[in-house]
């Protein structure tokens, strides 16, 4: 069975522009985090190539945020059009402050991987995200479906405007791709995007626990399942 919901700009604007863009939800934000770590840290790439993607058994996030998982401010979820929860750059980030922010710029979908921060159309926020900026999403798409496998899904897919989201998907030359990237719930072990982010369950349902978000040229696919 296939259930498809559809929105465009018009009313998807309409439901959240009178939200501002830095409220919070009930729960706090940021998270603790081990003594001298003020956020995650992120798995090196070549050496992640060099183990061929896994770390091993014992591999994880020396600055990894303590309490649950997924951690606060990195939860999402898909209901419909105008209800749910993405990763985008994270704005209070000291990483991507020191590198972009602090020098008027913003960073790509790759640039920020590992540190994203859960953005929410809709009333409902997971917790510690962000209220997505009003016209950030110019359309919008939700198929809800049964893999072959037999998996249930989730799957979102639209258009930003990028600038007002707060990702850069300007082309790093003429004519190349924009440095699109992904967020993912893949453990740090297995090098994953976003090892700390996850489905908010609760919200979407206990059997969806896992989810990729890939962007590139300001469209969006998402996948909870």
């Amino acid at each position: 069975m296939i259930i498809v919901f559809r929105m465009t700009s018009a009313l998807l604007n309409y439901s959240f522009s009178h939200f501002h863009f830095q409220l919070l939800s009930k729960m706090s934000y940021p998270p603790a985090y081990p003594p001298g770590c003020v956020e995650p840290t992120f798995p090196d790439s070549a050496q992640c190539e060099a183990r061929y993607w896994d770390l091993g058994p014992d591999a994880k996030d020396p600055c990894g945020p303590l309490g649950g998982y997924p951690s606060v401010g990195e939860q999402v979820y898909i209901q419909d059009p105008a209800n749910f929860c993405m990763m985008l750059p994270n704005p209070d980030s000291p990483s991507l402050k020191r590198n972009y922010y602090s020098k008027g710029l913003l960073p790509s979908v790759v640039q920020s991987e590992g540190y994203a921060r859960a953005f929410c159309v809709g009333d409902y926020l997971t917790p510690g995200a962000l209220r997505m900026p009003a016209n950030s999403i110019k359309s919008a798409h939700v198929v809800k479906a049964i893999h072959p496998n037999g998996k249930a899904y989730y799957q979102i897919s639209g258009e930003l405007n990028c600038r007002t989201a707060g990702v850069n998907c300007t082309p790093s030359s003429p004519g190349a791709y924009d440095d699109g990237g992904q967020y993912d719930s893949v453990p740090y072990r297995y090098c994953g995007k976003g090892p700390n982010s996850g489905v908010d369950s609760p919200k979407q349902g206990a059997r969806y626990v896992d989810y990729v978000e890939q962007a590139g040229n300001g469209i969006v696919f998402i996948t909870h399942f």
